[in-house]
């Protein structure tokens, strides 16, 4: 609930700062994701300001999802900056901030919590369709039980479409 409240307070935050710049478009995203756990598909939305870039994606995990009747729900709020933005060429630092939650055993009943943030850096190509290559790096805290919260380092991959808007 707590990344729905984030997500909404972000994009109303966008909205008010569009009314400033001039400079803002929306755009909508398919992605295809590598993480260790799980390839994940999703969708997105993404807001450009100038130059910063405001994105919400939710993703299902492709294996534990469709294969093994678990469904895996991934959230993703990440915020990036147009480094190098040259036609049809682009260069996004980003940071990333994702949770998600994992029905470990159908018997059992155990949940996983996932955090996971992440520093990447995306290059594209595309003007208003753009094809995005990711890579990401970062701590993941997982969650299995009441008190055991767990440390990793986490890397991941994606291939991302957008479409903008305007």
């Amino acid at each position: 609930m707590r990344w729905i409240l984030l997500s909404f307070l972000v994009y109303i935050s966008s909205c008010v700062q569009a009314q400033i710049f001039t400079d803002s478009t929306w755009a909508y995203s398919a992605v295809f994701q590598y993480h260790p756990y799980d390839f994940f598909m999703g969708v997105g939305m993404q807001k450009s300001i100038s130059k910063h870039r405001l994105s919400t994606q939710f993703y299902a995990g492709v294996n534990r999802t469709f294969f093994q009747q678990r469904f895996y729900p991934k959230l993703d709020l990440h915020y990036g900056f147009d480094l190098f933005d040259k036609t049809p060429f682009r260069v996004l630092p980003e940071l990333h901030i994702t949770g998600s939650i994992l029905d470990i055993s159908a018997k059992s009943k155990q949940i996983a919590c996932y955090i996971e943030t992440t520093a990447g850096l995306t290059i594209g190509v595309g003007r208003k369709n753009q094809w995005l290559l990711n890579a990401q790096f970062g701590p993941m805290w997982s969650r299995y039980q009441a008190n055991q919260i767990n440390l990793s380092w986490n890397f991941l991959y994606e291939i991302r479409y957008v479409h903008r808007l305007n």
